[in-house]
């Protein structure tokens, strides 16, 4: 079973992502979103080896980013995850900028 596939199918709530953080598979499990006490729909889960952005979207999880920790630091790891799932969210700085110019095209 793949990590996506282990994901229930709808956001985590909080006591499953604290569950994620303890469990042996994963060095650590963290929600994007910084409102404590909403459901996680992005989430960053890290091992010694990489780091994993995955977000909810409208019914399954997607695989956004995988970082390898070959010869890079964790944050850096984190730091491009969560660019990754805000990119894929449209919250990244610009993001609506460089839609809107698109669309005008």
């Amino acid at each position: 079973m793949s990590l996506v596939e282990s994901l229930p199918p709808r956001p985590l709530s909080p006591k499953e992502l604290t569950g994620l953080n303890t469990a042996d598979a994963f060095e650590l499990a963290v929600s994007v979103e910084s409102d404590d006490g909403d459901e996680a729909r992005s989430l960053l889960l890290a091992t010694d080896a990489w780091v994993k952005a995955l977000a909810f979207d409208g019914g399954s999880w997607t695989l956004v980013e995988t970082v390898s920790l070959d010869g890079r630091e964790r944050i850096e790891g984190l730091q491009a995850c969560e660019e990754a799932v805000r990119e894929f969210r449209g919250e990244a700085e610009g993001t609506e900028d460089a839609r809107d110019a698109a669309d005008a095209s």
